[in-house]
């Protein structure tokens, strides 16, 4: 783990200094974003400070000026300004934490971020850098920083690097290898009228390389027609380069590209950007439930294909929770915009006498508005379930699919319910 934000490295993570002697003066104040040439690193390992931070450089720096930022973050899953999380996220497998080694079965949480730029779904953590050049329009294409960064690591020694078709940095291994080609860096941009960002990571040295795949694979992606951004998945592998390595080598190409051997390196700390009103708001906005989940465009689960999406649905993905004698009678199909449930429509259930002759109406009344990331099913439908063993075989099988399906713990009122199901 990276030092605390009391501490301020000297040459590298690894070399504390105590915070009392940084200098008083304000590293992102006016005056210097002010700049033509800005350097800055954060010593904050905090998702949701480090996008605000780069936020706020892109929004505060003068029009003209042309800024690298580097950050690293504790691990987190993020995703772009228009994508799905329930697509593009195993909550389950993200709820769970990765171990820490110390002590025996401790684990650390997976923060869970979205960002303000477009592209695809990305992991992050504390040996995985984060690097962002901001600069104006004219001087914007999608490969100039890419490639930058790409003569970087051939300057400390990684062989076989490049910027894709994709712009995304690859590594060509041995072409007897399956894959011959790992990705090691993808980019993500935010364009406005007076200003363009480019950001992209680089897996240096991460511990959690394998779990990455497996944070990134949602169960119930082969159920979702969705509007909005999908991430192309790829090989990836570690460089095996130091952060050290990678921010010096860098900062050094960033210098030699804008000619500007002299700038000094601005270290961030997070009590310096907190102070900044727009960055704190920027934060607050990052963690909200409403940023996270209610800015997902609209999209629908289905159990059975349709016009819309007609794919056929795999028999694998979680449907060994329901029978098979119910799911060739049940049909599933919601509805949600802006993260909460805006209609409902299910299928195969045993229902009371009292709702019978309109189950849907029922349904609807009981789900429409409830927030997705909040919805106890069960509790929200087992009232209109008929009195008999098997009409609760149904309902606590149908809603345990759909908590697994959108990596969801099982309704607390199933072991009150059907402890023995």
């Amino acid at each position: 783990m990276r030092p605390s934000l009391l501490l301020r490295p000297s040459i590298g993570w690894r070399s504390p200094v105590p915070i009392q002697t940084l200098p008083k003066r304000r590293y992102i104040s006016a005056e210097a974003l002010n700049r033509p040439i800005q350097i800055y690193r954060s010593l904050s390992d905090d998702p949701y400070l480090n996008l605000s931070i780069e936020h706020h450089l892109l929004q505060s720096s003068n029009a003209g000026s042309t800024i690298l930022f580097i950050y690293f973050n504790k691990p987190s899953i993020v995703i772009g300004r228009n994508q799905n999380p329930w697509k593009e996220i195993n909550f389950a497998r993200q709820q769970r934490g990765l171990p820490t080694g110390e002590p025996v079965n401790a684990t650390q949480p997976i923060h869970l971020v979205r960002r303000r730029s477009g592209g695809g779904t990305v992991f992050h953590d504390e040996g995985n850098a984060n690097w962002c050049v901001i600069c104006p329009p004219p001087d914007f294409d999608r490969d100039k920083h890419a490639e930058m960064v790409v003569r970087a690591l051939k300057g400390i020694g990684c062989e076989g690097v490049r910027v894709n078709e994709r712009h995304d940095i690859v590594q060509d291994v041995d072409p007897r290898n399956s894959p011959p080609t790992f990705k090691v860096s993808g980019s993500a941009y935010k364009l406005t009228r007076t200003r363009s960002l480019h950001h992209g990571t680089c897996l240096l040295e991460s511990t959690n390389a394998s779990s990455i795949s497996e944070l990134l694979r949602s169960p119930a992606e082969p159920f979702i027609k969705a509007a909005g951004v999908d991430s192309v998945r790829s090989p990836v592998k570690n460089l095996g380069k130091t952060d050290g390595e990678f921010r010096q080598a860098v900062v050094e190409e960033f210098k030699k590209m804008y000619n500007s051997p002299e700038i000094n390196v601005n270290l961030v700390n997070e009590q310096e950007a907190l102070a900044v009103e727009s960055i704190r708001k920027g934060c607050e906005e990052l963690k909200s439930p409403e940023w996270f989940y209610g800015q997902t465009p609209q999209f629908t689960l289905s159990w059975n294909p349709t016009s819309d999406d007609p794919r056929q649905r795999p028999e694998n993905v979680l449907t060994n929770l329901i029978n098979k004698d119910i799911a060739s009678t049940l049909d599933i199909k919601l509805t949600i915009r802006h993260g909460n449930i805006k209609e409902s429509f299910i299928t195969g259930l045993h229902w009371t006498d009292e709702v019978a002759q309109d189950p849907n109406q029922a349904v609807n009344d009981a789900l429409i508005g409830s927030p997705l990331h909040q919805i106890d099913f069960l509790s929200k439908l087992s009232r209109f379930c008929k009195d008999s063993p098997e009409s609760l075989r149904r309902m606590v099988q149908v809603t345990d699919w759909l908590h697994a399906v959108f990596g969801k713990e099982r309704s607390p009122l199933r072991e009150k319910m059907a402890p023995e199901i």
